[in-house]
């Protein structure tokens, strides 16, 4: 007999489709979606950092945030140095000081060897201080010294002292101020002299001026313009202006009448 027959085929046909439709049906594979982030994209008002070589990119600061800083250093040094200079010269007054009989001043009078000239010091408790060659002086020229100090004091030198200190601080970078603190200083000496002049007496300008030229301090003072004492004396430039401001009374005011009546 034939070994293949339609029977023999149609009984292995049938018994495949009997296999398929009793088996368990395979179920589909899932679908795996990507995790959702709602943070891949940035909002439209913040920029998305930039990387190069693995790091961010830092910001470089304008030119504005650069002149702040130099501003605010230059005005921490120049605090700093009227701070320093202020502390050092009140501990030495302090350390150094005897006090001394001055009747019917009404400020405390010190003599000290750390102050280089007669000054007045003291912002909150203002005092008088005398260096030795000042205070061995005579009554006559020593009364110079102690009036011109409490002219200081009444025209509140102390206090606009430091508050020119201060300037100086907030505006270091400008000469122009320094030059103004410069003059400004010189004018109060001066019109200190005038007052003490109108309190002595017109009979004692020229004794004054020569108690001014007594007590040119043969050390320079040292904290200059960063030191809120009112010194007597200045500089000799500035001493020979005062010197011929004092001799020559009546001379600025005939200048200023031409010049008046030139206008």
């Amino acid at each position: 007999g034939a070994r293949f027959s339609v029977m023999t085929g149609a009984e292995r046909l049938s018994g495949q489709v009997e296999a398929a439709r009793t088996a368990p049906a395979a179920s589909p594979a899932p679908t795996v979606l990507p995790p959702v982030s709602y943070l891949t994209v940035p909002p439209p008002h913040v920029s998305a950092p930039s990387f190069e070589g693995g790091s961010a990119t830092r910001s470089v600061p304008s030119k504005a945030d650069r002149l702040l800083f130099a501003w605010l250093a230059g005005m921490g040094l120049t605090l700093g140095c009227f701070l320093m200079s202020n502390l050092r010269f009140s501990q030495r007054l302090r350390r150094t000081r005897t006090p001394f009989d001055a009747p019917g001043c009404p400020l405390p009078v010190y003599v000290s060897e750390a102050a280089v000239s007669p000054c007045l010091f003291g912002l909150l408790r203002p005092a008088v201080y005398l260096t030795p060659k000042a205070a061995g002086e005579p009554e006559t020229q020593l009364r110079h010294v102690l009036t011109h100090e409490l002219c200081h004091y009444r025209h509140g030198d102390h206090v606009w002292s430091a508050l020119r200190c201060l300037t100086l601080a907030v505006y270091w970078f400008h000469p122009l101020v320094w030059l103004a603190a410069v003059l400004s200083r010189v004018d109060g000496e001066q019109a200190c002299d005038e007052a003490a002049i109108r309190a002595l007496g017109e009979e004692q300008r020229l004794s004054y001026g020569k108690t001014l030229i007594d007590m040119i301090a043969v050390r320079t003072a040292p904290s200059g313009l960063l030191c809120a004492a009112t010194t007597m004396v200045s500089g000799k430039r500035s001493l020979k202006k005062r010197l011929e401001r004092i001799v020559r009374r009546q001379q600025p005011l005939v200048w200023a009448l031409v010049v008046m009546l030139l206008l």
